[in-house]
This record gives structure tokens, C-alpha cells and sequence, in this order.
């Protein structure tokens, strides 16, 4: 067994990751071509910030089949390459699972990419004892350190921000309208988000109808021209905006005009814009609670550091769990010598009782054969741990000398 976790991760320059990168339809062939270079169990996971492989082989071989493979000059992936064997191993698994060796400490998104790695190399027979054993631990330990710690308790994201922001001024969103400016990426985590904690309805407003739609769609809320944005400003609750505009969308005129219809209840703002897509003069508006991408940073610098904190009690459960494992894999190491043993003393045994046998047959006294018996089976069965005990004691005399 050489169990050994190998790869590179978002300290590696980008050029490289990209190089050494696995598509997901590669995966098959690229697991079936490293059985072929002389590994007996492997999975692979591959993000945009990580390649990895975990297998049971030489790390020699494994690097020069992942250059090979990707068509990578080996001279230039090993300064980036690190390699773990045994233990060490383990604790980066573990510490992947849980979210530890990533750019943002506790995201939970490679735990779902860690878990989809394990399945591909499992459907293409990759997977046995040793790795499955290890995964499983791997996820259990990622589920305690979340549970007791809280290394993602804290959201980091500027959506996530956002939206944490939202339940923090009304509580529960159920009931409550929210509005969104764009229908890019960030803006699409947003809504994705809000949706999961309830909010009833959801207007997306954006300069191309057509993207709103697209988005709108996914989520079952209303897609709405730009130029209709004042009308729905009076129903929101929420507004996020994202976009790429050179000038404030939202102006003081507009949200004055909003205010002055009769719309007493807050309203909550979250401009994500760079430039700003709301003018900042709102901010001092009555019931228009206005806040800008800075001031979400600071809410996630803030969380970030509270992540951090919990970093040492995870890495003492994980401790924990790496020293379970080892104790796992040496007993199971040690199952081939236990099967030696219980042969040779099911040896030893038919070859006293066949003596005991003839003594019986040519009228010897049974209790002196029984004693006999019993004392031959004694010896005969501690003989060879003994020797082992004898050759173990003399070589640590001799090292202590």
C-alpha cells in the first residue's frame, strides 16, 4: 500500500492549473490510462482551482503520467507538484473536505466536487477498500467540523453577503418583494439565494429583456424592461443592483418620486455596482436603508476572520480522525499475518490431535494423552511468536547499544 495525494492548487499560477485541468468527459479515460501506469486505486478531482490525483501507487509514476497525460513537460509541473504520502495524505484530504485548503477558508462548494470525484472513479472501478475508506471518513469528518465548528458559519461571498444582509433588516423573507438590477453572475447567486430563503416574489430588471427572462424563468419571478424600473421601485422591499453601467441607474429623483406615492414601509438597497449603479445621496433618505459593495467587504473581512479563528479546532478534530485512519490502516495491514497465524496454528493443531489419535489407538492412558496433548499444542502454538518477541527485544537491545 502507498497511498498518496498529489497536485497543485490556487498557489500555482493560473496557466498551469488551466494546463494540467481535467474536463469531466476526460475523467474516464484519464482514470482508465492511470490503472494502466501501475495504480491500483485512483480518483481525480479537478476544479478551477485544483488538480489532484488520490491513489494507491509511487508518486514518481503518478507525476510523470499527469504530465504525460496533459502534455505537460514534467520539468515544469514538479517544482508545483506536492506530494503527500500515508498520513499526510489523509490530513489533506480531510482538510479539502472540510474547506481548510481553499482560497476562501470553509466553502462548501468543493465538498460537492470532492463527492462527485468519488463517484466517477467509483463507476470506472477505480475505488476499493482503501480509497472508498478514505472518502467516507473524509465526508464524515468535513459534515463534524461544520457542525462544530464555525469555519462556515460566517458567509463570504458578496452574495451571500447580501442576502444575510436582507434577513438581518426584516427577519423572515416570506412575503417580500424583492427587486434586481442586471442578470449577471453575481446578480444570478443573489437571486438563487434569496429564492432558497423564501422570498415570495422576485422582479429582475434589465437592459437586455432577454437575459432577465432567461433568469427570471428559473426562478419563477417577473422579468421587466429597464425603463420600467420606477414603477416597481413602489412594491420592492429589496433592491440589489449589479451592473456594468458607466452611470447611476438609480437616481435620488427617482427614489424621492418612489417615496412620495406613499410607500412608508423601509426599503432595503444593496448597490454591488463598480461604478455605483445607485446614487449615494439616497442613503439619506428616510426609510432607505443603503448600503455599497465596501461596506459588504467589510462585513465579509469581518467573517473571514472569524473563520480563521475556528481554523485550529477543526484542524484538531481532523488531527483526530487522520490518527482513526492510520490505526484503521495498520490493523488491516496486519490481516494477512493474522491469517498466517490462525493457518499455521490450524496446522499445528491437526498434527498434535493426529498424534494423540495413534496414542489412544495403541492403549495409551487417555489422561496422559490429554496432558500431552495440551502441552505439545501449548508450545507448538507459542513457538513462533516467541521467536518474533526474541528477534524484536535483541534488535532494540542492539540499537539502544
Amino acid at each position: 500500500m502507498s497511498l498518496l495525494a498529489l497536485g497543485l492548487n490556487h498557489s500555482t499560477p493560473l496557466e498551469l492549473r488551466e494546463r494540467v485541468a481535467f474536463t469531466p468527459e476526460s475523467l474516464p479515460d484519464a482514470l482508465a490510462s492511470l490503472r494502466e501506469s501501475g495504480a491500483r486505486e485512483a480518483a481525480i478531482l479537478s476544479t478551477c482551482n485544483r488538480t489532484e490525483v488520490y491513489c494507491d501507487a509511487s508518486p514518481d509514476p503518478v507525476a510523470a503520467w499527469l504530465a504525460r497525460f496533459q502534455g505537460v513537460q514534467l520539468p515544469l509541473l514538479l517544482p508545483n507538484l506536492y506530494m503527500y504520502p500515508g498520513a499526510q495524505a489523509v490530513r489533506h484530504m480531510m482538510r479539502v473536505a472540510c474547506g481548510l485548503d481553499s482560497m476562501v477558508p470553509g466553502e462548501p462548494q468543493v465538498f460537492g466536487q470532492l463527492k462527485e470525484a468519488y463517484h466517477i472513479a467509483r463507476r470506472a472501478g477505480m475505488v476499493e477498500t482503501l480509497l472508498s475508506r478514505l472518502f467516507h471518513v473524509s465526508f464524515a469528518t468535513a459534515k463534524r467540523v461544520r457542525s462544530h465548528t464555525a469555519i462556515s458559519h460566517n458567509p463570504v461571498s458578496i452574495a451571500t453577503v447580501a442576502v444575510r444582509l436582507a434577513q438581518q433588516v426584516f427577519g423572515a423573507l416570506q412575503g417580500r418583494t424583492a427587486l434586481f438590477i442586471g442578470a449577471g453572475d453575481t446578480i444570478t447567486l443573489a437571486v438563487r439565494h434569496i429564492v432558497e430563503q423564501g422570498c415570495d416574489r422576485i422582479i429582475i430588471a434589465n437592459r437586455t429583456l432577454a437575459h432577465a427572462e432567461q433568469l427570471a424563468r428559473r426562478v419563477q419571478g417577473q422579468a421587466v424592461e429597464l425603463s420600467a424600473l420606477p414603477r416597481y421601485l413602489a412594491i420592492a422591499d429589496i433592491v440589489i443592483s449589479s451592473t456594468a453601467a458607466a452611470e447611476p441607474i438609480l437616481t435620488l429623483p427617482q427614489v424621492r418620486d418612489m417615496l412620495q406615492v406613499g410607500k412608508a414601509r423601509p426599503v432595503l438597497m444593496i448597490d454591488l455596482a463598480v461604478p455605483r449603479d445607485i446614487d449615494p445621496r439616497i442613503a439619506g433618505e428616510a426609510n432607505v436603508y443603503l448600503y455599497a459593495i465596501d461596506d459588504l467587504r467589510n462585513m465579509i473581512d469581518r467573517n473571514l476572520f472569524q473563520r480563521r479563528q475556528a481554523g485550529p479546532e477543526a484542524e484538531a478534530i481532523i488531527d483526530d480522525q487522520v490518527q482513526r485512519f492510520m490505526d484503521w490502516l495498520q490493523a488491516r495491514a496486519a490481516v494477512p499475518a493474522i491469517r498466517s497465524l490462525h493457518a499455521q496454528a490450524e496446522q499445528e493443531r491437526q498434527v498434535v490431535l493426529e498424534e494423540a489419535r495413534q496414542r489412544l489407538l495403541h492403549g495409551a492412558d487417555p489422561a496422559r494423552v490429554l496432558e500431552l496433548l495440551a502441552h505439545k499444542l501449548t508450545r507448538r502454538l507459542l513457538h513462533l511468536p516467541t521467536l518474533h518477541l526474541r528477534a524484536e527485544a535483541s534488535r532494540k537491545t542492539d540499537v539502544t547499544e
